[in-house]
């Protein structure tokens, strides 16, 4: 029939609570990638900084002109 629409069951309390459980667990697991993964990038671009040379950091040494702009 047009219109009609078929419900899914209704879910038990253990049903539920095994649900709850498992999407908590899911959370948790990508909560710790996200963090992983803030951590690493964080610290790669640290390393990046702390290993610049004068030119890629953007500092002219002492002694040597600035190109005329």
């Amino acid at each position: 029939m047009i219109g009609m629409v078929n419900f899914p069951p209704r879910l038990t309390q253990e049903q539920s609570d095994e649900l709850r459980r498992k999407r908590r667990g899911r959370n948790l697991a990508m909560l710790i990638v996200l963090f992983g993964m803030s951590f690493l990038f964080y610290a790669m671009a640290m390393v990046k900084i702390a290993h610049q040379t004068p030119h890629e950091s953007g500092k002219v040494p002492a002694g040597m002109a600035s190109p005329a702009g």
